[in-house]
């Protein structure tokens, strides 16, 4: 099988912008079941997998069609390009959401949020001036603004994908045998 590493930045970037385009359209059809999904930590855990399953799959399927073997570098290189990719496309379908198609969701989300926030601090014994404070915090900042969302890129699509891109490509790394002492 010929390995034409020229394939592996074409395709991580389809593959990230297929991954993208999939997270999105979770998040949106979320908001048309029950926009309290989209406050959810265990939601967000389960978006988390389903990228990194899929970080996965496009890695594997990238590695098999440039001949089964990729470097550390090649595959850091390859699910970076696809997780930052995926996290892009997924930031642009959340602010069409946040800013076009419902501008007041960023409002009850956050109120969504201060409630099980609330609730959790109760359930660990904070005091009610404990518990006010963290509210109070809480409230001043707009987690769905243009800004936070674009924020969020450099967080999640450049610090966060980094960490998850390192992993993987340790794992999927395949060097050919002469190339191993």
């Amino acid at each position: 099988m010929e390995t034409d590493k020229s394939q592996i930045m074409p395709m991580a970037l389809k593959t990230g912008l297929v991954i993208g385009a999939i997270t999105g359209t979770l998040s949106i059809l979320m908001y048309v079941m029950d926009e309290s999904l989209l406050a959810s930590g265990m939601v967000s855990l389960f978006m988390l997998v389903i990228i990194i399953v899929a970080l996965i799959i496009g890695g594997l399927k990238i590695r098999k069609a440039i001949g089964g073997f990729w470097s550390f570098g090649q595959a850091f290189k390859g699910i970076a390009l696809m997780g930052f990719i995926a996290v892009l496309v997924s930031t642009l379908f959340q602010i069409v959401l946040h800013q076009v198609i419902d501008p007041d969701l960023g409002y009850r989300l956050t109120e969504i949020t201060m409630k099980t926030t609330e609730d959790m601090l109760r359930k660990f014994g904070a005091t009610q001036a404990d518990i006010d404070n963290a509210l109070a915090a809480a409230s001043g900042t707009n987690a769905y603004s243009i800004v936070n969302q674009l924020l969020g890129i450099v967080w999640a699509g450049v610090l966060g994908n980094a960490f998850i891109s390192l992993i993987l490509a340790a794992i999927l790394k395949r060097n050919h045998e002469e190339d191993e002492f």
